[in-house]
């Protein structure tokens, strides 16, 4: 198998993962808090305060999403999907800063294999220990 479809696929597993165990845990409605009085203002894209306009754009577009009927759901995915990403180049930039220190032309395709499924398992026992306690 090919390394570069390897490490592909497993920067797709982390994000698959990471976006399925946040859309179990998504809350449907929202709290009390900031987020509450930005609803509003996110869904007829207006804004009062001035540090909230990327979170209104980004609100805004939730909130057209026409497969769920809760509005809180809608905004709420804003942050699963911001998560998802997160890690996905959380994993990204843990092989890259590998690959430089131990140098980029590694003879043996096993070397790569084992910096891409050394950066998937560490991944996966910090998902396991502080998210799924």
């Amino acid at each position: 198998m090919n390394l570069k479809l390897l490490h592909r696929l497993y920067a797709a597993g982390v994000f698959i993962v990471t976006l399925v165990i946040y859309w179990m845990t998504v809350q449907l409605q929202f709290l009390f808090g900031i987020a509450v009085s930005l609803l509003p203002q996110a869904i007829i894209f207006s804004t009062t305060s001035p540090g909230t306009p990327f979170f209104l754009i980004i609100g805004n577009i939730f909130s057209k999403i026409p497969f769920f009927e809760n509005i809180g759901l809608k905004i709420n995915l804003i942050s699963v999907f911001s998560s998802a990403l997160t890690t996905f180049f959380l994993y990204l930039i843990a092989v890259k800063l590998i690959n430089i220190f131990k140098g980029k032309n590694q003879k043996h395709p096993l070397m790569r294999l084992q910096l891409y499924r050394s950066s998937y398992r560490s991944f996966f026992t910090c998902i396991q220990r502080y998210i799924l306690v």
